[in-house]
């Protein structure tokens, strides 16, 4: 497997025509449901584009692929407001990134912002720690049984 580190991932999502005072908290559903749908669209890639390596690890030791990105389960623990600016009402956040599938669970630091554009219509999530190395181990461990 071939690993590069990715950018930082940033996706927009819109809310609704009303003005938001500030950008969803870091523990909130919005700002997780859309770490889940970013990290999601990023393992179904280095998934797709790694398949036979990670089934020819796999083999190596005795052990195949089970499920794959669709079957995986996403949790964030231990999330914590690092700072937030009360003129934006934008936040820095970390966290704990689970994964967990047939093959186990993984766990990996992550530290995101949720902050506003549009003048408050809209908020993008930008999440740091999700390269294509771990992306690769989280793989392994969670889609990898004996």
């Amino acid at each position: 497997m071939t690993f590069k580190p990715l950018l930082a991932i940033l996706i927009s999502v819109t809310l609704s025509a009303c003005s938001m005072k500030e950008a969803p908290d870091c523990a909130s559903d919005k700002t997780k449901n859309l770490i889940f749908k970013i990290a999601n669209e990023q393992i179904t890639k280095v998934y797709s584009d790694n398949k036979i390596a990670l089934e020819n690890l796999a083999a190596q030791y005795g052990a195949k692929v089970q499920g794959d990105p669709s079957s995986i389960k996403y949790s964030v623990i231990g999330t914590r407001v690092i700072e937030k600016n009360k003129d934006t009402g934008n936040y820095k956040c970390t966290g704990t990134f689970v994964a967990e599938g047939k093959g186990g669970k993984f766990e990996m630091p992550i530290d995101y912002t949720s902050e506003m554009v549009d003048g408050g219509k809209d908020f993008y999530v930008g999440i740091r720690g999700l390269t294509e190395y771990k992306i690769g181990e989280l793989l392994g461990h969670v889609l990898i049984t004996k």
